[in-house]
């Protein structure tokens, strides 16, 4: 009896695909993500910079009294916090917060 002849393993670049999602599928969504997550902190950053800025500028007309300057650098820095968006996760985390010391029945 012949024996049957075994042919050769296919090769590497003819071989079926794996299994599974393909790794690059959703490269350029997380890119995004990614992208929208180095914007948020860049802004956030930059708002951060700002508040500190305004709270020095209110540092000095303290320290001598200057009301008028006093009440500029006030201005100045109620202007920033109206128009940051940390002014909203502030007061949820303030809210959230003694929301849960409520809950525990702590202070």
């Amino acid at each position: 009896m012949p024996s049957p002849e075994i042919p050769p393993p296919p090769a590497p670049e003819s071989a079926p695909a794996k299994r599974g999602r393909p790794k690059t599928r959703y490269a350029e969504r997380d890119e995004q993500v990614r992208q929208n997550m180095r914007l948020y902190r860049a802004r956030r950053d930059g708002e951060l910079r700002a508040l500190a800025r305004a709270l020095e500028g209110l540092r000095a007309p303290l320290d001598g009294a200057d009301k008028d300057r006093l009440a500029g650098a006030a201005a100045a820095l109620l202007g920033l916090w109206d128009n940051s968006s940390l002014k909203d996760n502030v007061i949820k985390n303030i809210q959230k917060h003694s929301k849960a010391r409520n809950e525990d029945g702590s202070a």
